[in-house]
């Protein structure tokens, strides 16, 4: 365990619910004022001197942006949207907050208990009706046929 594993796992963790909901609808509503504020931005950062001397026209300028926020968005598609989600996942199974996985690990117990019971039951089962010996002939019999 490191050093930040070890500071965190002693840090108090409190749970109020709707100050979540609402970091999580203010996060939602991040895009949104991003892209407003994006799409104004544009013509002003692009009159700076430094910007036309590197894009000729605001077209290049616009394409370098999109460019810039397609990179942005594979970065977060394939490293920093599946790591939040693990760690999201490693807090809610922490401290027995989360109801689904509690209740899996509940099942997967009870899944081993009945397999350990079935093991102990399995015995030989004594063919008092001749079905071993219908089943070889039948068998027998499909052999013959081919």
């Amino acid at each position: 365990m490191n050093v930040i594993e070890r500071v965190a796992t002693r840090l108090p963790q409190v749970e109020v619910q709707w100050l979540g909901g609402l970091k999580t609808i203010a996060g939602r509503l991040t895009f949104y004022r991003g892209f407003l504020t994006f799409l104004m931005i544009i013509p002003v950062a692009y009159e700076s001197a430094i910007v036309k001397s590197v894009f000729p026209t605001l077209w290049s300028f616009v394409a370098a942006m999109a460019g810039a926020l397609g990179l942005a968005a594979i970065a977060e598609y394939g490293i920093i949207y599946p790591s939040q989600i693990k760690f999201n996942k490693s807090q809610a199974a922490k401290n027995d907050r989360d109801p689904i996985y509690e209740r899996t690990r509940r099942i997967e117990s009870q899944l081993e208990d009945v397999k350990a019971s079935l093991d102990d039951q399995q015995r030989p089962v004594a063919d008092g009706c001749g079905c071993i010996e219908l089943a070889e002939q039948l068998s027998e019999q499909r052999e013959d046929d081919q």
